[in-house]
């Protein structure tokens, strides 16, 4: 199953354009460190530029370390994430979490993906 996990923005060239070098190294080093097998997943060139992980999993421990990753890099960097699955290439967004949102609850967001371990 593949699944995303992005930073959320209404605008993303006055929201997180500012701040994209910054964020964009957090998460390189992130993944070195953690030796995750998530990816970066990234189109800041398109329509609707976007930024943040892709995970090709079937249990909800393996999305468990990046989604609280992205949820401690958006209390320092002040964004919104959403979770969600890729199917042909299309975006079906599932959930939300955040400075705003709040923090992500890693068993509601397995059980709205359908991930079972």
């Amino acid at each position: 199953m593949e699944i995303y996990c992005l930073i959320d923005s209404h605008d993303f060239a006055e929201e997180i354009a500012p701040q994209l070098a910054a964020i964009e190294t957090a998460i390189t080093e992130w993944l070195t460190e953690s030796r995750s097998s998530a990816t970066v997943y990234k189109d800041i060139e398109g329509e609707q530029p976007f930024i943040g992980l892709r995970i090709n999993t079937n249990r909800k421990l393996t999305l468990k370390k990046p989604i609280d990753f992205l949820y401690s890099l958006s209390q320092e960097h002040k964004f919104e994430c959403v979770v969600g699955l890729i199917e042909n290439e299309q975006h079906e967004d599932v959930c939300y979490f955040g400075s705003e949102e709040g923090a992500p609850d890693i068993g509601e967001i397995a059980s709205y993906l359908g991930l079972e371990k």
